[in-house]
């Protein structure tokens, strides 16, 4: 409060722009990209699978359950990136800037590192993972194919799910919106 008054009275002012965080457009402002953002990852599952049924029945039958246990198996990432987004959210509020991107380096590290462990247990295991399932041979072969794929992207996506929630956290969910929008062109 004093150092706005010092300003006041050097003649200076604080020019920042005053939004109200609490009113219906502002939240929508920020909903709106977070929304379309997120039906863009299921329209690319989608468009994916769809792609993938051209290929043939045993192709399809492989992709739902090896990209199921993928995602459980990156289900501890997920959770860390869950979080990060609370957390950029208090050290933007809070004006502390360098603390945003730490907190998003901290969390790119930890899922990199956190999907290479998992690349590295479950590599060896798929195919005694997807044989368990009781599937035919055929099948078998290619959910270890897929599941083997979706690990290795996962430590891409790292980067994907860590900036997401980063330009939430800073206020800026358009900018992964875009983003999406523009991985939804390249898909196709």
């Amino acid at each position: 409060m004093a150092d706005n008054r010092n300003l006041a009275d050097k003649g200076e002012t604080l020019r920042m722009p005053v939004v109200d965080e609490t009113s219906l457009r502002f939240m929508l402002t920020l909903a709106g990209p977070m929304v379309l953002t997120t039906v863009s990852f299921t329209l690319l599952q989608f468009v994916d699978r769809q792609m993938v049924s051209k290929l043939g029945t045993a192709a399809l039958a492989a992709v739902l359950p090896a990209g199921f246990t993928a995602s459980i198996s990156s289900a501890f990432v997920m959770g860390i990136f869950a979080g990060l987004g609370t957390f950029v959210s208090q050290c933007y509020g809070r004006g502390e800037k360098k603390e945003c991107t730490s907190y998003l380096w901290q969390a790119v590290y930890m899922g990199t590192a956190f999907s290479l462990l998992i690349l590295a247990i479950f590599w060896p295991l798929a195919p005694a993972i997807f044989r368990s399932f009781g599937h035919e041979a055929e099948v078998v072969e290619l959910e270890v194919i897929y599941f083997r794929i979706t690990l290795i992207g996962n430590i891409a996506v790292v980067f994907v799910w860590a900036g997401v929630q980063f330009f939430m956290g800073i206020h800026r969910p358009v900018l992964s919106m875009y983003a999406a929008l523009v991985a939804q062109v390249v898909n196709l």
